[in-house]
């Protein structure tokens, strides 16, 4: 059933001095417009997805783990084998100096692991 007409218009005055109160409160003027400020501020401040570290390196497998043998730094030439840990190297999992690229766009100080064959 319809509401009656006196009804109605008592709620239609009551909601009308409210924001006649709320416009008239020079508190109330000023927090209603730092409202959009705050939302913007809240937005900038909220924490951002972080990038994927790897780009490319397998990225049809769920988790990915090389395996660097002991024998394979022994018979290299040099006696020590550089491992990418920056994710760019096109000659995974070594390290091919694509992190020197990364830190200058990024900031980051990435580097390379070095797994020797001895400890000199």
């Amino acid at each position: 059933t319809p509401h009656p007409r006196g009804a109605r218009s008592g709620a239609m005055d009551q909601i009308e001095a409210v924001l006649q109160n709320l416009k008239d409160n020079p508190i109330t003027v000023v927090l209603a417009a730092l409202i959009p400020l705050m939302l913007i501020i809240g937005q900038s401040l909220a924490p951002k997805a972080q990038p994927m570290a790897n780009p490319s390196y397998k990225k049809e497998e769920p988790k990915i783990v090389d395996k660097v043998f002991c024998d394979d730094v022994a018979a290299s030439e040099k006696k020590m084998l550089v491992m990418c840990r920056c994710w760019r190297s096109g000659n995974m999992p070594y390290c091919d100096g694509s992190h020197t690229a990364h830190n200058k766009a990024t900031g980051d100080n990435v580097g390379p692991l070095l797994v020797c064959a001895n400890r000199s």
